[in-house]
């Protein structure tokens, strides 16, 4: 009987017939090979590797790479979700890196960058996206030159102007928010609240989400200003500490940890401007 049945199995083998097979199960620890990169995830990695260039010094050669780099970026991927951080390094993060103490350095950075994006806006040939994303990458800039002129009447005449300018262009809005955010605030700390609190009402109404929303985020802070921070603990020195007790005076509220030497080696420096 088990001579037959051996022999049936064969010949339905050889047959070809349909019978069971077996595969061997995947592991449950192989993982999927990633997505490959777009070509704009693969030119923005680019952009950063230069970006993060360690040891890179601060200097005309190393201005010139950067604003190469970032705004060839910004004209190739004009409506990328990553060109507004591109634009907004470019125009602000970066130069705030560049030492404060040597301020001709700083003025030679953004020479460079007005200069770079002057050249491309005025080719022949431009679209209407990039020219978009060249006058934002240039109210960025001119946004940093406001912070070094200190919020001077003149410069933030001239930033007001760019900011509506490329509002007022073919998908330049995109890059109004995080400007308009940047005016406001310029406003607060040249002690015009009110007339900030005034623009973002406004700005609540505006056809570009992205400002309408930032307009609410910053009159919801404003409101929250508004109201005394309810905040009691005690002090070091084992005595209560109430901050209602203490408006009207200038209060620095600074978190550290003992795990980190940094936050710890800066306690001198409150200590300092506490006594000052």
């Amino acid at each position: 009987m088990k001579t037959r049945l051996l022999a049936a199995a064969l010949v339905c083998c050889l047959s070809g017939a349909p019978i069971a097979s077996f595969a061997q199960a995947p592991k449950k620890d192989e993982k999927k090979a990633p997505a490959p990169k777009s070509a704009t995830e693969q030119a923005f990695d680019e952009f950063q590797k230069i970006r993060n260039q360690p040891g890179a010094k601060q200097d005309q050669a190393r201005f010139q790479q950067l604003i190469t780099a970032g705004t060839a970026f910004v004209m190739a991927h004009p409506a990328n979700y990553r060109t507004n951080e591109v634009v907004n390094y470019l125009g602000v993060g970066y130069p705030m890196t560049i030492d404060a103490k040597k301020p001709e350095l700083r003025i030679q950075y953004v020479s460079l960058l007005k200069l770079e994006v002057s050249n491309q806006k005025y080719k022949d040939g431009v679209t209407d996206p990039v020219k978009a994303a060249l006058m934002g990458l240039d109210t960025a800039a001119t946004e940093f030159e406001v912070r070094m002129a200190n919020g001077a009447r003149d410069s933030m005449q001239t930033f007001r102007e760019k900011i509506d300018e490329v509002g007022g262009v073919p998908g330049g809005g995109r890059f109004v928010a995080d400007r308009e955010k940047a005016y406001l605030h310029l406003l607060m700390m040249m002690n015009q609240t009110p007339r900030a609190e005034e623009a973002l009402k406004k700005l609540v109404t505006h056809k570009e989400k992205g400002v309408a929303d930032m307009a609410k985020a910053e009159l919801a802070m404003l409101e929250v200003r508004k109201v005394p921070v309810d905040f009691k603990a005690t002090g070091l020195d084992g005595k209560p500490v109430d901050l209602a007790t203490l408006r009207g005076k200038a209060v620095g509220l600074y978190f550290w940890t003992t795990g980190s030497k940094s936050s710890t080696d800066a306690l001198t420096k409150l200590q300092q401007y506490a006594s000052d």
